[in-house]
Parts: C-alpha cells; sequence; structure tokens
C-alpha cells in the first residue's frame, strides 16, 4: 500500500465524522505490512512486560509495542520460539 492510498483511506474514515481511535488500525497495519515483505502487525495483542500494547509490530523475530500514541518503543522483546 502506498502512503498516499493509507492517506486517502484515513481521510474516508474521518469524514464520516463517527470514527474513533481503533477505526483507524486497520488501515495502519495494512500499510506497515506493505513496507517489507515478513512484517506482521497485530492490533491490541495480549499484555506484555510492558502493559497492554495497542498494536505490535514483529520483524526479523524481534516485537516492538506501543502503548500510546507519541511514545516510542515500549518494549522490545525476542519472541519465544515453542521448544519441539
Amino acid at each position: 500500500m502506498a502512503f498516499d492510498q493509507y492517506l486517502k483511506d484515513v481521510k474516508k474514515k474521518l469524514w464520516t465524522g463517527v470514527a474513533r481511535e481503533h477505526a483507524y488500525r486497520p488501515v495502519l497495519k495494512t500499510l506497515l505490512q506493505s513496507l517489507e515483505s515478513g512484517i506482521l502487525a497485530t492490533n491490541e495483542p495480549r499484555r506484555t512486560s510492558a502493559g497492554a500494547p495497542d498494536c505490535i509490530v514483529a520483524c526479523g523475530g524481534v516485537r516492538r509495542a506501543t502503548s500510546k500514541p507519541g511514545n516510542s518503543v515500549a518494549a522490545c522483546e525476542r519472541p519465544s520460539v515453542p521448544s519441539s
């Protein structure tokens, strides 16, 4: 997804006059995952040691969680790999 398409989609939701924070997250998830193969964005993931993040973006075995807009990285941890 190109950034201009992301902005168009956000504006469509904004113009409805009823969109709240969660209405914009699917469009952001699509944008993030389109930036590079292997990126996985999860909206409202389970709690972490850093608290309850709004979104987690995983790429290359590292997860970055953000708990509030405007915050930089709230947590950065390696996902656990289940043993066989």
